[in-house]
């Protein structure tokens, strides 16, 4: 092993010299063609270790009687596409006393029975896949060595792990929840979907001016039921803190689906509109109204939902779409918005702790960027498993499922349990079926007759 270890030391100095000889020393050639070199080294190395780990092995009689290991088979090749390149080695094929076969270097290497890339490559791709296309992934993590359709195979394997519930959880008196939807283009052509993300987080922090920051914020991302969202949610935030006796806001829109959070989270819950989603509705009831009434009505509603009554806000609304006829369904969706999340709007100024929220950029920064900002479409049991990871930023693969041997017995179908009578027809020269060649299968399926008992006979001859 020194020897090789020696060869590939000799090379790596030859690498450096022809770098040092180069005309072209910049940063950008330096990278391109060493990382190539380099990761050739590495590959060569891995190779050459563990055929000589099957060797020692296979030389070792006192070692294999021990573990009841014969040989049946030698120098079989094996291909494994690890982050460094392609890695091959030969190995001994063994069959165990206690039944079976296996390839014990291949378990020291950790490569599966039927894997084609390491666990590390795997997760390379799948990271690289939460940022940019599959394509763009395939070429930069393997240099376009697997295909797209791997890359959908490894997220569709993956899943975020459980957060363990901390021995001393921490108590902080206020939490806040920042609860949206991502709006995903499905394959089908028109289907829509909804990606759920809820983002919390103890507070925010000025970084510089008309920039904050949200203090220790982590996000949960999910697709398909809403019930086990929240649940997720719920389970998440009390893996980490103590709820006894903090004060949460829910910030969002006011969809039902998010208002039904409040029945999972802590009775001390306060649902809270955020800004973004006010200011919205307030230009959309006033779009359309000539200036300068529009900035009378603007500033009649802002002021209104700051010290005003849902009351007086019903009142200006009627008297807007008095005033403007043609503009009064515009002006009813919006003001209506208003008037039905008057209480959850208020809060903003009545609680000087309820206004931090904002749903939208968590939403883009967590799941737009990935899934819905460019034209693509995506398959529900792909968004399963990827939304999570987009909003965790962590996952693990999950085990593989046995698979059945060839040799393992099948149980067989009740549903088949007879079959119909099939004959093998042979034709002739004529191309007609050949009477004499003709075959009769056994089979289950006969009724008791003379006829049957014949045919039985020449199945036989």
């Amino acid at each position: 092993m020194e020897q090789i270890i020696e060869i590939l030391g000799e090379e790596f100095k030859a690498y450096l010299e022809e770098v040092e000889n180069s005309d072209d020393i910049s940063l950008d050639f330096v990278e391109s063609m060493l990382t190539e070199k380099i990761n050739g080294l590495v590959c060569r190395y891995l190779g050459t270790l563990y055929k000589k780990k099957d060797a020692v092995l296979l030389a070792d009689k006192v070692l294999r009687k021990t573990k009841g290991l014969v040989v049946e088979r030698r120098n079989e090749g094996r291909t494994v596409l690890s982050v460094f390149g392609s890695v091959r080695y030969e190995r001994t094929y063994y069959k165990k006393a206690s039944g079976g076969y296996e390839y014990p270097i291949d378990a020291i290497a950790g490569v599966k029975a039927y894997d084609r890339l390491s666990e590390g490559c795997s997760a390379a791709l799948v990271d690289s896949a939460c940022h940019e296309s599959y394509e763009l992934s395939c070429k930069e993590v393997t240099n376009s060595q697997v295909s797209k359709q791997t890359v959908m195979n490894k997220i569709r394997k993956t899943r975020v792990p459980d957060t363990e519930p901390l021995a001393e959880k921490k108590k902080v008196p206020i939490l806040h929840i920042d609860v949206d939807e991502d709006h995903v283009a499905l394959q089908k052509r028109g289907k829509r979907t909804q990606v759920m993300t809820a983002t919390v987080y103890e507070g925010v922090q000025k970084v510089c001016k008309g920039r904050n920051k949200c203090i220790n914020a982590f996000s949960i991302s999910g697709f398909g039921s809403t019930e086990a969202f929240w649940e997720k949610v719920y389970d998440e935030i009390d893996a980490r803190y103590d709820l006894s006796n903090v004060k949460m806001y829910l910030h969002a829109d006011g969809a039902e689906w998010i208002q039904a959070g409040l029945d999972w989270l802590p009775k001390n819950t306060q649902f809270v509109v955020d800004r973004y989603h006010v200011n919205k509705y307030v230009v959309k009831a006033v779009s359309g109204i000539p200036e300068p009434t529009k900035s009378i009505y603007r500033n009649t509603i802002w002021n209104t939902l700051k010290e005003g009554t849902k009351d007086f806000l019903n009142d200006l609304a009627r008297s807007m779409e008095d005033s403007y006829p043609y503009r009064a369904e515009t002006i009813s969706e919006g003001m209506g918005y208003l008037t039905n999340h008057f209480e959850g709007i208020q809060l903003n100024y009545t609680d000087k702790n309820a206004s931090c929220g904002s749903s939208e950029p968590h939403v883009q920064h967590t799941l737009s960027h990935r899934l819905s900002s460019t034209p693509m479409g995506w398959s529900p049991k792909t968004l399963e498993h990827l939304a999570p990871i987009l909003a965790a930023g962590v996952f693990t693969f999950e085990p593989e499922e046995k698979k059945q041997k060839w040799d393992d017995p099948k149980p067989l179908n009740a549903t088949k349990a007879y079959r119909t009578q099939k004959v093998k027809k042979v034709t002739n020269s004529s191309g007609l079926v050949d009477p004499e060649k003709v075959v009769f299968l056994p089979t289950h399926n006969y009724k008791k007759t003379t006829l049957g008992d014949v045919l039985r006979i020449l199945s036989r001859n």
